[in-house]
């Protein structure tokens, strides 16, 4: 049986309106730094979630570092209800929307790197990175990073239940590969 953790969810919503990311920052709002990225971002953190969530002056925002989908979509809300409480935007219902889950995967058994490279035609060239890279269409569109130890790192999911198939193919992997 194969453990897992969720380490990142990359969320985005939009504000629907524009912000002032200088005014932000001098209020305390955000982070707000000219020589980063030109100025065209702030960058809101709190002790009250583990990421940040990244503002634009669209009104976009994009809510990484939580290790569940509540989590991501609660770190979105409490930056507009900051926001709003605090008479800089008006009121406005979120519509969040997941972009990436990361999860790092251990199979419990080591990987035969090279041997595995060559049986699903992977992409592994150890010079250059220690592990191989699977590329997946089906069972659903995603990233899979795969080290000798027998972890794994998942990219490119959106949903758990993405993460759950991902998970289970690669036990079946696994199985059909294992010596």
């Amino acid at each position: 049986m194969t453990k897992s953790r969720t380490v990142n969810v990359v969320a985005t919503a939009n504000l629907e309106q524009k912000l002032n990311l200088e005014d932000l920052a001098k209020a305390g709002f955000v982070y707000h730094d000219e020589a980063v990225y030109g100025g065209r971002v702030g960058y809101f953190r709190s002790n009250s979630f583990p990421g940040e969530v990244t503002l634009f002056p669209s009104g976009k925002m994009i809510g990484v570092g939580a290790t569940s989908v509540r989590q991501a979509f609660d770190q979105l809300e409490f930056v507009r209800d900051s926001l709003a409480k605090n008479g800089v935007i008006g009121h406005v219902v979120l519509k969040p929307k997941v972009q990436n889950i990361v999860a790092i995967i251990d199979v419990e058994k080591r990987f035969e790197l090279e041997r595995l490279s060559l049986e699903l035609d992977l992409e592994f060239e150890p010079e250059q990175f220690p592990g191989a890279i699977m590329r997946l269409s089906e069972p659903c569109a995603t990233t899979v990073l795969l080290f000798s130890s027998g972890k794994v790192v998942v990219t490119g999911v959106k949903t758990d239940k993405d993460l759950q198939t991902i998970r289970q193919y690669l036990e079946n992997v696994v199985a059909s590969h294992s010596k």
